[in-house]
């Protein structure tokens, strides 16, 4: 069934693992951008990432960590990693032509070069989370976000081990012996 009155934000990409920088920039788009629901979804095999942990602990940690937000919704991408010309419409058919794009503003330093880029600038609104200070201007339409974590990443969760993901995902990694063994 089509959700076409609902102002759809879309946060694709890897999550291995989601952390609360994730989370509070999605909560932050939603007011910001005036969404009804973000859709999260994962990558099977995100580009330049092959060593990425498997889709299906992946899936799991988003489910756990989006819980508690009834505007928030976890589906798998049909592809294996989110593109303009097969993603973008099956996600238009499926919630409506009026979708927001997440994106940390380190993609959206890159989202020029991807295949099909003016079809995304002229099809959907972009909310650009500020990453490390970062601003990056494109084309199209878009509202730029600042959280209390802009500087988090996955690839610093994994390192060093961080508080800053919700209880459940962190004894979910403990369980499945994901990024450190403790």
């Amino acid at each position: 069934m089509a959700h076409k009155s609902r102002r759809v934000g879309i946060f694709a990409g890897t999550f291995d693992p989601v952390h609360n920088g994730h989370i509070a920039f999605a909560q932050a788009a939603l007011h910001d951008c005036a969404l009804d629901t973000i859709v999260f979804l994962p990558e099977a095999r995100p580009r330049h990432k092959p060593w990425a942990s498997p889709l299906v602990h992946r899936v799991a940690m988003l489910q756990l960590a989006c819980a508690g937000w009834p505007q928030f919704e976890v589906r798998v991408c049909d592809e294996p990693q989110f593109s303009v010309a097969i993603t973008l419409g099956a996600l238009q058919r499926e919630y409506g032509r009026d979708l927001t794009l997440l994106l940390g503003s380190d993609t959206a330093a890159n989202v020029v070069k991807w295949p099909h880029a003016d079809r995304l600038f002229s099809e959907v609104e972009f909310a650009i989370g500020r990453r490390n200070g970062v601003i990056v201007g494109i084309p199209g339409r878009a509202t730029y976000i600042t959280t209390q974590f802009e500087g988090m990443s996955a690839t610093r969760v994994r390192a060093d081990h961080s508080e800053a993901i919700n209880p459940q995902v962190q004894q979910y990694i403990r369980n499945h012996n994901l990024y450190y063994n403790d």
